[in-house]
């Protein structure tokens, strides 16, 4: 897993942070954003920029998770996805969103229970349909 952080440090709840450092199953770019998404049907890389670096670079992911702050970031993705007027990605019963295989989950999708739980329950509802899918 890797986790893109803008700041320098993490600001939740150091018992969801003090671990990550010595997890090995977690990479973690700081002072960093993720630029682009890329692919075509799906998902297939990202470019991430790191603060100093001179050019972005590309990685290898088959999803994306997003979570920034206490408001959806969903600028990025206007006109690409159906938004409601608060600007939280519109999505179905399957977490779908207005483009056929493409998912939302979260906060970005949930604007009256913002939760971990939350998340995580629409995460493996979204799993399930994409897993359903790909057996096709």
């Amino acid at each position: 897993m890797t986790l893109v952080h803008r700041g320098k440090k993490m600001r939740a709840r150091r018992e969801y942070t003090e671990q990550l450092p010595t997890n090995h199953c977690v990479t973690i770019f700081p002072e960093s954003r993720v630029h682009r998404i890329i692919g075509s049907d799906w998902v297939e890389a990202v470019e991430i920029e790191r603060a100093g670096a001179i050019k972005p670079f590309q990685m290898a992911v088959q999803g994306v998770l997003i979570r920034i702050g206490f408001e959806p970031n969903t600028d990025f993705i206007r006109g690409q996805l159906e938004i409601d007027e608060q600007g939280y990605v519109i999505v179905g019963s399957q977490q779908e969103t207005s483009v056929s295989n493409v998912f939302a989950i979260g906060d970005v999708a949930n604007p009256l229970a913002p939760t971990i739980a939350g998340a995580v329950g629409a995460g493996s509802t979204a799993a399930k349909v994409i897993a359903s899918r790909l057996r096709q």
